[in-house]
């Protein structure tokens, strides 16, 4: 992460989202005339918490964090393979399993039991997927 940006948690990007707190939100409009990095753990927290607190579906998900990671204030590790991850989530991959991935860029190959991780980073990652077992 370059220096001179201010690094947001989930309740940041919470509020961005789903807009529920006029306060809070009006706070959040000046925070975007700065310079905002989001970590790939608070997309990770965030989609959680989109899902069980809020009951959002998957697509609207994967809507919210593609406009989310456009606003120009906003800035991340990897944006394409952000990106990536997002778009593989709003297929039907899990979207932790994708951020497992990303964050293991440069690695030899990602083993895993799971079929199904395997099958759903196909196109695009960062890495090769190895499942081992039967």
């Amino acid at each position: 992460m370059p220096a001179g940006f201010k690094v947001v948690d989930t309740s940041i990007v919470i509020r961005i989202i789903v807009q529920d707190d006029p306060a809070q939100c009006a706070v959040i409009e000046t925070l975007l005339d700065e310079r905002l990095f989001v970590p790939a753990t608070v997309l990770l927290e965030t989609v959680w918490v989109l899902s069980s607190v809020y009951r959002m579906k998957r697509v609207q998900i994967a809507k919210a964090l593609s406009d989310l990671i456009e606003i120009p204030a906003i800035e991340l590790d990897a944006p394409d393979l952000i990106r990536w991850a997002i778009e593989r989530f709003r297929k039907g991959a899990d979207f932790g399993d994708m951020m497992h991935l990303i964050a293991a860029k440069g690695g030899e190959a990602f083993v895993t039991f799971d079929k199904k991780l395997a099958k759903a980073a196909r196109t695009g990652s960062p890495l090769t997927v190895v499942t081992l077992g039967s």
